[in-house]
């Protein structure tokens, strides 16, 4: 989330708990499956990802005030509403890549591959970060700005956050981990388990919906999860994500039927959010799909 004299931007994820392992294992960790999106006075526009049996035609379903659309004819291809356009690429009909742009310059791109959406969010130059004591000002400074809102790629990760909202309101300038009351966490890449752990329980948690009242839902409720809409287990307070899967305690002798370790580490040649999806799902193209993403 944005807000500033000059902008009111809301951008909120829906991430869920994946379907088991092939050895009907939990997986404790989430995927992004939904996003809604606002800028100032526009359309809401929400994209969800669909069920493996629902891909077989569109990827993701779209929805603008509510209203569902396609862009399965070439007169469809660009669509302008209040205050927002939605593109998606010609050659492209299934719907799996969808372009938002907003009439202030914020651009953000949707891609949907096996039930998962990957998202960038580009901001323009006059959204830069708004100072406590310059609040109608906002700062500009001779460096190149390097702000990236959000960037969930194509994968899981320890973030069990039912819908989020990433925000920088009336915080100074920091790092991109900013909770609601303004203190920055400061993490490395790749994360330790402890690094995990503080950004999940001290930056995730603090940032659901539900434990923020004050902020508007874009969510709408006849729009259920895909994946077991009556039992969110990971919204579970008691839910506890697998932090490090590395370790000997995550290890079940199911998945040695499946992969082995070694395998994992030669896939991924070492980026480390791959060898996360690969070792608690067991399945290697979403692992390498992720790698490619990365790479690319």
């Amino acid at each position: 989330m944005m807000r500033s004299p000059r902008h009111d931007m809301m951008i909120q994820g829906r991430l869920e708990q994946p379907p088991p392992t092939i050895w009907e294992g939990d997986v404790r960790a989430t995927i992004l499956t939904g996003l809604a999106a606002r800028d100032n006075q526009s359309s809401v526009v929400q994209v969800f990802a669909r069920k493996d049996f629902r891909r077989w035609r569109y990827k993701t379903d779209v929805y603008v005030d509510g209203v569902r659309i396609f862009f399965d004819m070439p007169w469809k291809k660009i669509q302008t509403f209040q205050g927002v356009t939605l593109r998606n690429p010609p050659r492209n009909m299934n719907q799996s890549e969808i372009d938002i742009m907003f009439t202030t310059g914020v651009g953000i791109r949707i891609q949907e591959s096996r039930g998962i959406l990957n998202i960038i969010v580009a901001l323009p130059e006059d959204y830069k970060e708004i100072s406590v004591r310059e609040l109608n000002q906002p700062i500009f400074d001779s460096s190149a700005w390097n702000i990236f809102l959000f960037q969930q790629p194509l994968n899981f990760r320890s973030f069990m956050i039912v819908q989020m909202a990433w925000s920088r309101i009336h915080c100074l300038e920091g790092d991109e981990l900013t909770t609601p009351d303004c203190v920055t966490l400061q993490t490395n890449y790749p994360q330790t388990e402890n690094d995990a752990k503080s950004v999940y329980y001290n930056f995730g948690e603090k940032w659901r919906l539900e434990r923020n009242l004050h902020l508007s839902k874009l969510f709408q409720t006849e729009h259920k999860p895909i994946y077991d809409p009556l039992n969110w287990s990971f919204a579970d307070p008691r839910y506890m994500p697998i932090f490090d899967p590395w370790r000997n305690t995550n290890y079940t002798i199911f998945e040695s039927f499946v992969f082995n370790r070694e395998e994992v580490r030669v896939s991924c040649q070492g980026v480390p959010s791959c060898e996360f999806d690969y070792l608690v799902t067991g399945r290697r193209e979403i692992a390498w799909k992720h790698w490619t993403m990365r790479k690319n």
